[in-house]
């Protein structure tokens, strides 16, 4: 059996999926870098460089597997949808029909049996047709690591997987030392203070919590998983997630903006986290 496994080298979800087939299975696996062509230079050249770390990681201390690169170009313009089925506020989703179509022709051309999706708990707070991988005609199942490596994702257990899926954060916490040292990483090194990405870090370092306790907190805020039903059809967003780990990590609405003794604290602690992963 062969799958194609989408891998960025620096996200979570993807480095536990290719975790999961290398070590949980003798599947021939592919493993693609992903040039988007809404990354910025810089950036994709950040994720190409953890994505060979990643890889040498890999094939150095589990199994050998195929690397491959492809460029996702713009083929469909900007198109934007309710955020879930009957919600008031729109999502943009021409970015998802772009990076589909390189998912399935590069499946075709490396002639494999099934596609890995990184989708996990936290993805799961948008519509259900962004939620989870479906095959929708394609002629490939997709696989949700997340959730079981064996039954794809179907309309009939959508629901049940939506539920069941891991979320980043337990994830991080099932992975070695040295493979989560290489995603705990930020273009930043911690110098923007309030950073998303440093943010989402810092929740598995500082929250109390951990494993499927420490999704449930987060998921619960972010209407996700088996908290689904908690968003209310008129106000609910996607583009909240900063703001929404920064409360997590136990400050309030009042210190969000232009509080330089909070922004210095996250950046301090930002920093720690990275020194200690070998980053800085």
């Amino acid at each position: 059996m062969r799958v194609l496994v989408p891998y960025s080298g620096l996200g979570t979800n993807s480095t536990y999926g290719m975790y999961r087939w290398l070590t949980e299975t003798d599947y021939e696996v592919v493993a693609m870098f992903l040039d988007v062509y809404y990354s910025s230079d810089e950036y994709t050249a950040f994720e190409r460089e953890h994505f060979y770390r990643g890889v040498k990681w890999f094939k150095d201390n589990i199994r050998d597997f195929k690397t491959i690169e492809k460029k996702c170009e713009q083929v469909y313009p900007d198109s934007y949808e309710p955020v879930r089925e009957n919600f008031t506020l729109n999502m943009e989703t021409g970015s998802y029909k772009n990076m589909r179509k390189v998912y399935i022709d590069t499946a075709k051309e490396y002639k494999v049996d099934f596609l890995s999706s990184g989708k996990s708990g936290e993805d799961s707070n948008g519509s259900l047709s962004k939620a989870v991988s479906i095959s929708k005609g394609s002629g490939y199942d997709y696989i949700h690591p997340s959730w079981s490596l064996t039954e794809p994702v179907t309309l009939e257990n959508r629901d049940q997987a939506i539920k069941e899926m891991s979320a980043k954060w337990s994830q991080r916490e099932k992975l070695p030392q040295e493979l989560r040292n290489i995603i705990t990483d930020c273009t930043c090194k911690g110098d923007k203070g309030i950073c998303y990405f440093c943010l989402d870090l810092l929740l598995n370092e500082v929250r109390p919590e951990t494993g499927q306790e420490l999704d449930d907190v987060i998921l619960e805020k972010l209407c996700a998983g088996k908290f689904r039903h908690l968003a209310d059809p008129k106000t609910f967003r996607l583009d909240r997630r900063t703001k929404t780990y920064f409360m997590l990590l136990g400050y309030d609405t009042e210190q969000w903006c232009n509080d330089p003794v909070v922004e210095k604290e996250l950046s301090d602690k930002a920093k720690d986290m990275y020194a200690k992963a070998g980053n800085i």
